[in-house]
């Protein structure tokens, strides 16, 4: 009961409630503003600081025979276009909702306005290099759908 009570007393003191609720708008804002620019990001919803995104079938032919190539590899493996990227090069661990195409975001309830920053930026850098098909990310999520098909090597 002492350390329920002292928890309670340090989101008290420390405004984690608004906190939260603050950076949770933030990161809205700053996916939303991403998803007008971006046709990879198809909806973003969420409350305070637990957010999912869905990502959406791209616009080019090409992008679609390939986004249908790694449907029918593996539900929820589209997901990892994201989630590999922003893990290996940005030091960022999110992960995939389960078998569809939405990613959660669940971070601590301390994150700062120059973390969540530092993740629309590394979000942002990464949609950009994933809408061409030909790129690392996408050549890395195709990799391991051939693998899948094929029953891995």
């Amino acid at each position: 009961m002492v350390a329920g009570l002292a928890t309670l007393e340090v989101m008290e003191n420390d405004k984690l409630v608004e906190n939260a609720d603050a950076m949770g708008k933030r990161l809205m804002e700053g996916l939303n503003k991403l998803k007008d620019r971006y046709s990879l990001l198809k909806e973003v919803r969420g409350m305070g600081l637990m957010i999912g995104f869905e990502l959406g079938c791209p616009d080019s032919l090409r992008s679609k025979m390939e986004w249908k190539l790694i449907h029918a590899a593996s539900a929820g493996l589209f997901p990892q276009l994201i989630v590999i990227p922003l893990h290996r090069d940005h030091g960022i661990i999110t992960m995939a909702s389960g078998h569809n195409d939405v990613i959660k975001l669940l971070p601590t309830m301390v994150i700062t306005e120059k973390e969540v920053d530092h993740f629309l930026n590394a979000m942002e850098a990464i949609l950009r290099n994933s809408q061409e098909v030909g790129s690392e990310n996408w050549k890395t999520i195709y990799q391991i759908a051939k693998r899948t098909i094929k029953g891995g090597d």
